[in-house]
């Protein structure tokens, strides 16, 4: 194993260039992505020798069940992760996807801590397409943690997941893998069916696995089908679908302007989300702690003081993070009545009196 550091400046698809000049140099690397001439964060992309890279379309797959890992937000000289998806841009200058990553015959896919933005293409997934599939053996899972995905827009007709296409799946008995988003902002993409995010686990002979959403804000998207989202379970009963602490509100679409829910016979819950205008199958579990309000949220998607959303959500979520999409700590006392309750969305409010108190402690 051997580490390139080498700065993929503000290019044109800079970081596809630095990846294709040290891809024979070894089986791990780091990759360096700054911006003008100021290096900032890490890209940290782990790959074996024997995958297919194709630095023109950004694409990495591998049919040997291996895994994919992109991790975001490593300081200068790769010493240490800070998890900031604003400080690591994956972005496209010209028509084309962000994310291309394909992984067949097994093996795990996941993205954390990047801003992705302004992919555009005839296709699925404009800004991530993240499949992990098998047609001898059960598929890996997907995991999107951390990220900010924006501006992505397919124009395929029938597309799917404009921000975001995650799925896994099999053409054998074995059980699809899981799919898990938490702590992702999704905002200003579109696509006929999940215009933020397409969300799915099939298996055409055996079960379905989980599609887990937890602490995600979705607002702004725009799709024929699930403006916010598409949630997908398909395969024998086994699988489920559970929404958890996510602000899915303002989208559009002509059907189900924030959520479109395709569950097949699986299980599908819905608990401590802002937004209300569902469509496709019911929920089979879901109650009041749902509601839909405005959350309130600043230019940069955090809550302001009043949102709804403070200490509103529940610290059983699936999947629950220990931190939100900026790395501060998850559950806070925000409405400062004594209990710490994680927000919902994916950033956890802290108001002016405890960060005053933070800073009082670290100082």
């Amino acid at each position: 194993m051997r580490y390139e550091h080498i700065k993929a400046f503000d290019i044109p698809d800079g970081w596809y260039k630095a990846l294709e000049r040290i891809w024979t140099k070894g089986d791990s690397f780091f990759v360096g992505y700054g911006s003008e001439i100021t290096e900032t964060k890490k890209l940290n992309l782990t790959i074996p020798s024997n995958w297919q890279f194709n630095p023109g379309t950004g694409s990495v797959s591998t049919t040997q069940g291996d895994d994919i890992t992109l991790l975001g937000g490593y300081t200068s000289g790769c010493g240490r992760r800070a998890i900031d998806p604003a400080g690591t841009v994956l972005q496209v200058s010209v028509s084309g996807r962000v994310l291309d990553l394909n992984v067949s015959n097994g093996g795990d896919i996941r993205v954390d801590g990047f801003t992705i933005k302004d992919g555009d293409l005839s296709g699925d997934g404009a800004g991530v397409y993240a499949a992990s599939s098998s047609s001898s053996g059960a598929p890996g899972d997907v995991t999107l943690a951390n990220n900010i995905v924006t501006g992505n827009s397919s124009s395929l007709a029938s597309g799917k997941g404009g921000g975001v296409y995650a799925v896994s799946y099999t053409t054998t008995t074995d059980i699809a893998g899981d799919i898990t988003l938490v702590n992702n902002i999704v905002t200003g993409n579109s696509a006929d069916f999940g215009g933020g995010v397409y969300a799915g686990s099939f298996s055409s002979s055996g079960a379905a696995g989980d599609v887990t959403c937890t602490n995600n804000t979705l607002t702004d998207n725009n799709a024929d089908y699930g403006g916010g989202i598409y949630l997908y379970a398909s395969g024998s009963p086994g699988g489920s679908i559970n929404a958890y602490n996510n602000i899915v509100w303002g989208n559009t679409a002509s059907t189900g302007g924030d959520v479109y829910l395709n569950k097949g016979p699986n299980i599908a819950n819905a608990f401590y989300n802002d937004g209300s205008d569902s469509a496709g199958d019911d929920w089979d579990y879901g109650d009041s702690t749902n509601f839909d309000l405005d959350p309130k949220l600043t230019s940069n998607y955090h809550l302001r003081p009043g949102s709804p959303c403070i200490d509103a959500g529940t610290n059983d979520a699936p999947a629950l993070p220990a931190t939100d999409v900026e790395d501060d700590q998850r559950m806070i006392d925000g409405d400062r009545n004594g209990t710490e309750i994680a927000d919902i969305g994916a950033d956890e409010f802290i108001s002016k009196a405890i960060l005053t108190f933070l800073m009082l402690l670290l100082n």
